[in-house]
């Protein structure tokens, strides 16, 4: 395949537009790559808004390193601490429409009676935001182009899953291509017969379903696994 040393946007492009042997696009739950190979899902609302905030110290009541949760009435708040980038904490409360504003108040509220009460009143709050997902149904692939991560399936930020489940469809979709040199639609369509499953369980868990997942074998990219040649 020919490696792509730069790429120049001077105007609006769609995949049309663009000459390779293979298009990947990882552009987002609202992807432009998604909408030209003709899926026009859009992302639905989770009934969840979030506050994020952050403090340069670690609150000294908590072990760094460690994810920690509390449930409240309206929902989940969390918190981890890091020595070197200090604290980390969300609020986040279910709504009815993405439109409603949870204020700073009622955001930090649910978090006074626990250890991170000490760096809340001088952490940065960011703005409320609207939780997102996109159920991975439609067109993954066309041609030689295909979309992974948030651009095919996307998680509610809330899961923590976003950045492993693109990271997992790089290297699969990687596998898949090794293993099908020169015939990239037919590795497009393994590649999504394989992830589509999983992508599908994580967004929808079905009662008493196996879990699907993918295997660390699957992950390894060392070429062990295959004959790579001289």
């Amino acid at each position: 395949m020919r490696r792509v040393s730069r790429v120049t946007t001077a105007a609006p492009q769609t995949v049309g537009d663009l000459d390779a042997d293979l298009i990947v696009g990882a552009d987002g739950a609202r992807s432009a790559t998604r909408r030209s190979i003709g899926n026009l899902a859009e992302p639905t609302y989770t009934g969840q808004i979030i506050r994020y905030g952050h403090h340069p110290r670690p609150a000294p009541d908590l072990p760094t390193g460690v994810l920690h949760f509390w449930r409240h009435f309206e929902g989940v708040a969390g918190y981890v601490g890091d020595l070197r980038d200090g604290s980390f904490w969300f609020s986040r409360h279910n709504s009815d429409t993405p439109t409603d504003v949870i204020d700073q108040e009622t955001a930090i509220a649910v978090l006074l009676d626990t250890p991170v009460q000490s760096v809340l009143d001088t952490s940065w709050v960011s703005r409320p935001i609207a939780l997102y997902e996109l159920a991975p149904k439609g067109t993954w692939h066309r041609g030689h182009t295909v979309v992974i991560g948030d651009a095919a399936h996307a998680l509610s930020p809330a899961a923590g899953r976003g950045a492993t489940s693109a990271i997992e469809d790089a290297i699969l979709l990687a596998t898949h291509l090794r293993e099908r040199v020169g015939r990239v639609p037919e590795a497009l369509e393994s590649f999504t017969a394989r992830r589509r499953p999983i992508a599908q369980l994580r967004i929808v868990p079905l009662p008493a379903s196996v879990p699907v997942s993918v295997t660390a074998y699957e992950l390894d990219l060392t070429g062990e696994r295959f004959d790579v040649g001289p």
